[in-house]
């Protein structure tokens, strides 16, 4: 009994001392691996708080424009006044982009089209009378392009569904819009109204100018059959119309060939993250 006893504490030993060189071996590698580790959740963190920063600083706008951040806002309107072409509410998705600040002024313009002729105290003024083709044009020149629909509206009422850019109620000192028995005549310099910026910072996106969007439609009759005709769509209202068309949501329409002395454009610009 006593040398059983003996032999199995002499196995447990040296089974003992076979175990401790591995023990110490793999205590080893989890001393060498926990700072290894940490380095390398540090080396992570770092890595996405550079590329965090360079998103950031590369997000910098370029001259004249705003940044917009993409991601999902609240398009349309299901309100009881509102057009059928508004409806419904629904979310949207767009990608970073920048956009105009100011609509296009004729001074901007002749830079492009030396023949624009306008006088001097115009020089600030949106440029109109431009046909949809003309501001896709001028945008290119410069490396940009007309916005989409989705992308102006998102500029102008942010992700919050805002009727007007500044917020839910209209308010006539905001806009050159025309209202009750306040009548608008004319055009007005960009930036003439600041309280009503949207919340990227953008003027006059309700009233003064009737702004060009890229997107466009297929007309259709009184039957709702397609009459083969395509129409352009254009945001925002103009100085002589009212408030229901000044609302974010809302869309005009004109032959893309056709134009107004109230029709503007801005331009976007797409963001490349580098």
């Amino acid at each position: 009994m006593c040398n059983q006893k003996l032999n199995s504490a002499q196995e447990s030993r040296e089974r003992h001392l076979v175990c401790t060189p591995a023990i110490r071996t793999i205590a080893l590698l989890l001393l060498i691996s926990i700072p290894i580790s940490v380095f390398y959740r540090a080396h992570v963190t770092r890595q996405k708080s550079v590329t965090a920063l360079s998103r950031i600083l590369d997000f910098t706008a370029p001259p004249g424009m705003v940044p917009v951040p993409g991601g999902m806002f609240m398009m349309g309107s299901d309100s009881t006044i509102s057009e059928p072409d508004e409806k419904p509410v629904r979310k949207v998705f767009v990608r970073d982009f920048y956009i105009d600040q100011y609509e296009v002024t004729n001074s901007d313009y002749h830079r492009f089209d030396p023949t624009h002729r306008f006088s001097e105290y115009q020089k600030d003024i949106p440029v109109t009378g431009i046909l949809r083709d003309e501001a896709q044009d001028y945008c290119l020149s410069l490396g940009k392009r007309l916005p989409t629909g989705s992308e102006w509206e998102k500029a102008a009422r942010g992700v919050d569904g805002r009727l007007y850019p500044w917020g839910n109620e209209f308010n006539a000192e905001k806009a050159n819009v025309r209202s009750g028995t306040l009548s608008r005549t004319e055009l007005k310099a960009v930036g003439s109204f600041p309280m009503g910026q949207s919340p990227y910072g953008c003027y006059d996106m309700s009233g003064n100018a009737w702004e060009w969007v890229s997107d466009e439609v297929h007309a259709k009759n009184f039957l709702g059959i397609s009459t083969g005709l395509i129409r352009g769509i254009l945001r925002g209202g103009g100085y002589n119309y009212s408030a229901f068309q000044a609302r974010t949501s809302y869309q005009g329409f004109e032959d893309p060939d056709l134009t107004c002395n109230d029709v503007g454009f801005r331009c976007v610009k797409e963001f490349a993250e580098r």
